[in-house]
């Protein structure tokens, strides 16, 4: 968990005017010192940090092109009182030196505040649950290569039981959403979580993570 207290540097009181920004009361992004791990996070709720479930990170091999149109919600909110107080949840691929820049709007500015963080190396991971998927149930892996599969076909009419089984804490993929049939279902590490649906339509239907960034799709014939 990084967490981040915001304080007004003149008067050293708590910060309670943070506009969003991108839609977001903040952005995090994480660097590594060799410049191939990248990661863009975002604050989480009171429910997520207290559940310790959602994972708000995305760590890439490969650089990635932040040129491309970014999808949050480009409008700002500076109705009520903001927390003062923000946290994300991240994981590390590695031991060593990260760059982490922290990103705050108050008062129509954008304020960018760089930090360093030395992240030494850990224990071994703890085990986790193998998948107990039910007879019928169709697996569907999440991990830091997205859902395994990416897509599967379905029939008109007919129930289908996805078991999602998300395997390790280094991806994004803390929920999954299912945008047309309003469905949101969180995925702790090392439990399967079944997602039991009818297709009332032919065509594509599909899900991500609750952050959008590793996608799916059920073929509906």
């Amino acid at each position: 968990m990084l967490n981040f207290s915001v304080f007004d540097e003149k008067t050293n009181k708590p910060v309670t005017d943070l506009e969003k920004y991108l839609g977001e009361y903040a952005h995090f992004v994480i660097i590594s010192q060799d410049l191939q791990k990248f990661v863009h996070a975002h604050p989480m709720s009171k429910e997520e940090h207290s559940e310790g479930s959602h994972d708000m990170s995305k760590m890439n091999d490969k650089k990635v092109d932040e040129s491309k149109p970014h999808t949050h919600d480009d409008k700002t909110d500076t109705k009520g009182v903001s927390p003062s107080e923000v946290s994300a949840h991240t994981s590390f691929p590695q031991a060593g030196l990260f760059k982490v820049f922290a990103q705050f709007q108050r008062g129509g500015k954008v304020i960018t505040v760089p930090f360093v963080v030395n992240v030494k190396a850990g224990a071994d991971k703890a085990e986790v649950k193998e998948a107990n998927v039910p007879a019928g149930a169709t697996k569907i892996t999440v991990s830091k290569n997205g859902f395994e599969p990416t897509s599967l076909n379905a029939k008109k009419g007919e129930k289908l039981t996805l078991a999602f089984y998300r395997s390790d804490a280094e991806n994004c993929g803390g929920e999954v959403v299912f945008p047309k049939l309003k469905i949101t279902k969180k995925l702790p590490v090392g439990e399967t979580v079944l997602v039991e649906i009818t297709p009332t339509e032919s065509g594509e239907l599909a899900f991500a993570c609750g952050m959008d960034m590793l996608k799916g799709k059920v073929l509906v014939q």
